[in-house]
């Protein structure tokens, strides 16, 4: 299994955990920038490009940590374990937004990226940042938001950053697999409530039929939104139904869905729900209709997000 690292901009440290899930399980570690690694008491400090082979055992963990961007660090190993990514306190979308928060996120491995995206912007924001990484060398990503598209190539380990309004409604595609994660803003990008927050954007293989999640369980947080995205040939309102503080079978077909375009033709819809805190559900009554969710919210200096 191997891992490409995502991370976004920061003054504080880039960090990133290893945790075993077997003994005797093989790793190496190849990073981008000066980090320190650390393993149990054990310290070992690499420079870009270097390798670095260990071993782990179930539940023993693995701490690396630099000043610099990780992005791109590749992690392979010879049996499963989970790898969280992030920062110590992000600034976003640049160093001079004020505002910063803690930024993680559980990274699958390459296997399981994919190669057709939908992004939404986030409610009460004016503006949100995703980054795409991808896994292999040459790689053809096409952006295409509000109609408008814009075809780039980057290579393994490589990234690119684009910063989007909250009109703007995205489809990704690329001929390689990519990960994609969006970010909200600190909250002097545009003085409402809010801070930075990263969640990984499920790609269209990854979407399901029944979404099962849950907001936040905090006092600070009194809004709650949904992110839903259906794709074209699943697109039946009258179908979905969302589970939200307690009340069963919201119907969404009242909710205003906002169809995403490329070339002049809808690819898929979304839709942004103001849910209350607890558990949340959203359900397709079509067994083989498939969709995804994006579970967020702000507080005053405070955000957060996880693909639903």
């Amino acid at each position: 299994m191997s891992w490409g690292i995502s991370s976004a901009k920061s003054i504080h440290n880039s960090i990133v955990l290893i945790v075993g899930t077997t003994n005797n399980t093989a790793m190496n570690l190849t990073v981008t920038q000066p980090v320190t690694v650390s393993i149990g008491t054990d310290t070992t400090t690499l420079i870009p490009g270097q390798e670095y082979p260990f071993i782990i055992n179930k539940l023993q963990t693995v701490f690396i940590e630099s000043p610099m961007e990780l992005t791109g660090t590749k992690i392979t190993s010879s049996d499963p374990v989970a790898v969280f990514s992030g920062h110590q306190a992000g600034w976003l979308p640049n160093n001079d937004t004020r505002g910063g928060d803690v930024l993680v996120e559980q990274i699958p491995p390459t296997e399981f990226w994919g190669m057709t995206y939908y992004t939404t912007p986030l409610a009460t924001r004016r503006s949100y940042t995703i980054r795409v990484l991808a896994a292999y060398d040459f790689t053809s990503v096409s952006v295409c938001c509000n109609d408008t598209t814009e075809v780039f190539v980057i290579n393994k380990g490589n990234f690119s950053d684009k910063t989007l309004t909250l009109q703007e409604y995205c489809a990704l595609y690329s001929d390689k697999k990519i990960l994609v994660a969006q970010y909200s803003h600190g909250f002097s990008d545009d003085n409402v409530d809010g801070d930075p927050m990263m969640t990984l954007v499920p790609a269209t293989c990854q979407y399901l039929n029944k979404l099962d999640s849950s907001t936040i369980n905090s006092s600070k947080f009194s809004d709650h939104y949904i992110n839903l995205i259906v794709e074209k040939q699943y697109f039946q309102p009258s179908n979905i139904y969302l589970k939200a503080g307690g009340v069963n079978n919201i119907s969404m077909q009242s909710q205003e869905w906002v169809p995403i375009f490329v070339n002049e033709t809808i690819q898929a819809y979304a839709t942004q729900v103001n849910v209350t805190e607890g558990i949340v559900q959203v359900v397709h009554a079509n067994p083989t209709a498939l969709m995804t969710a994006i579970v967020y919210g702000f507080a005053r200096y405070e955000g957060y997000g996880h693909p639903g």
